[in-house]
């Protein structure tokens, strides 16, 4: 966000009107999970043509992974003449997430005007570049385990036996049975369940169903 000339990153103002050109490390997600891929885009932006252009994109290697790179990503633009676009250079990098924590990246870069009349490098005519880092939190989604470890009713017994991984039972109660009641226990702790259907009998077939929800969302019915 651009306000009077001052750049609002990561909740930090940078005054820009005093830098030759400023560099914005921005992400498609502010938060992920372990194992998620996301984002990471840095975006250069200058008010004056750019004959030469290089940055270091540098980024904690046992937070985040990268293909190809570990820890640091450095690019290197040359603008041969005017009719480049030397004034914005934008470059997206995808990165996955490997532990709980915050990943934070930071950009070093180098950049020296073009000449207009030459259409080339300025000499020595350095050029002066603004930048702030980018943080990305990481949780933990959590475990996928949605299984019962123990499943039985008030009357009757089931058939098959209980099996964490069998999720279809049935059970024969005598007539003068009218209610019948659903006790399960989860086999990870974070994870919740329900039961679907209500305890009251009648003559002939019913279904009752418990969905058992894990702590990152996978459900399983039984």
């Amino acid at each position: 966000i651009i306000l009077c000339n001052v750049v609002i990153i990561n909740n930090t103002a940078i005054d820009v009107s005093a830098a030759d050109a400023q560099i914005v490390i921005s992400a498609d997600k502010s938060t992920v999970n372990v194992g998620d891929t996301f984002n990471v885009k840095v975006t250069y932006n200058s008010a004056i043509e750019s004959a030469y252009l290089e940055w270091t994109l540098s980024y904690n290697s046992s937070m985040v992974s990268k293909s190809g790179s570990s820890g640091k990503i450095s690019e290197t633009f040359w603008f041969e003449n005017v009719n480049d676009n030397t004034k914005n250079v934008t470059m997206t990098y995808s990165f996955t997430a490997k532990t709980v924590g915050k990943a934070d990246f930071s950009i070093d870069a180098t950049s020296f005007k073009l000449d207009n009349t030459k259409g080339e490098e300025s000499g020595n005519d350095y050029m002066t570049v603004s930048s702030s880092g980018l943080s990305v939190s990481i949780a933990d989604k959590g475990s996928s385990d949605a299984t019962l470890s123990e499943l039985s009713l008030s009357s009757g017994t089931l058939s098959p036996v209980f099996s964490p991984d069998v999720t279809s039972y049935s059970v024969t109660v005598p007539y003068d049975v009218d209610t019948i009641y659903v006790y399960a226990t989860e086999n990870e702790e974070n994870a919740t369940h329900t039961i679907e259907g209500s305890e009251f009998l009648e003559v002939g077939t019913k279904e009752r169903v418990v969905v058992v929800t894990a702590q990152d969302g996978t459900q399983k019915r039984y």
